[in-house]
Parts: C-alpha cells; structure tokens; sequence
C-alpha cells in the first residue's frame, strides 16, 4: 500500500513532509468486531521528500485489548498526519480504508 500527495498537497507542504500514524480500526460485521489501533505502531514518523510514495505493510496489528492477524472482510481504516516544511509549519489530517480480500 502508498500514497503520494498531489501537486497541490506538495505546495501545501512544501519540500520536506513527515507522516505519521495516528489512530485507526479494523472492522469485519461478518465476524462482529470493530477494533481500536494505536496509532505509531501502524506507522511511525517517516521525512521525506513531498514527491515520495509513503508506503508500508502490516501483517499483524495490535489494537486495545489485543493483538490479530487480519481476516477476509475486514475493513481497515487509517488515520494520518502531515506536517510540512514551510515556516508556517502546514499540518494536515487524512485518512485511507482498504478491504481485505
């Protein structure tokens, strides 16, 4: 999995970005669980460059109460930040959710 910002976003930030996780959940209605993550266990603070593919991969995930390898059907959904270069000090918050297959 990646992510690259978009012209606008390197504007936005500027040269430099750093990205963290901040939070997430995993959820399956099928097995009836929803599942709080920590945050920078799913991806600590990465700098780099506003044009770089942020990317990375989780085969297990530890949440509050446990930890889990990921089944058919869930629906993952992770929180990130983005604080830019800029003298302003531009920050940002998104997130992207995947299905597992």
């Amino acid at each position: 999995m990646g992510f690259e910002f978009t012209p606008s976003g390197q504007s936005f930030f500027g040269p430099i970005v750093t990205v963290s996780g901040i939070g997430g959940s995993v959820t399956n209605t099928d097995l009836g669980y929803f599942r709080t993550l920590y945050g920078g266990q799913l991806y600590p603070p990465h700098t780099e460059a506003n044009n770089y593919t942020f990317h990375g991969s989780i085969s297990k995930y530890q949440y509050i109460g446990g930890q889990a390898n990921f089944n058919s059907g869930d629906i993952v959904t992770i929180d990130m930040s983005a604080l830019g270069s800029l003298q302003n000090n531009p920050a940002g918050m998104f997130s992207f959710s995947c299905k597992i297959d």
